[in-house]
């Protein structure tokens, strides 16, 4: 157990998308990198969910591409998420993403 975790890293497979998640408490993180008009209206939260690990902003948009049973509700998973989203519909949250402690 390393303890509580730092800003996490989610880049998507494509390498040109980073986005990064400060802990907030209680088992969250949020999108904490964005213009200050945006972060006021905006609330990208990641959190353990009936599915596990997600990403939402008001839906779904992420989710992390491990078995439930392999997921700890104390802390997401890195390595390997899945966009919703079919990636043929090109959203901004489609495909696959990488979950990393390190900073890109």
């Amino acid at each position: 157990n390393r303890g509580e975790m730092g800003d996490l890293f989610l880049v998507h497979s494509c390498g040109a998308r980073v986005q990064v998640y400060t802990p907030a408490g209680d088992g969250v993180w949020q999108m904490s990198r964005m213009p200050p008009q945006q972060l006021g209206r905006i609330k990208i939260m990641m959190s353990f969910g009936p599915k596990g690990w997600q990403i939402k902003e008001g839906s779904v948009k992420i989710l992390a591409d491990k078995p439930l049973s392999e997921q700890r509700r104390e802390q997401p998973p890195l390595g390997p998420w899945q966009g919703v989203e079919p990636a043929h519909k090109g959203g901004a949250w489609s495909g696959h993403w990488t979950l990393t402690a390190s900073k890109p």
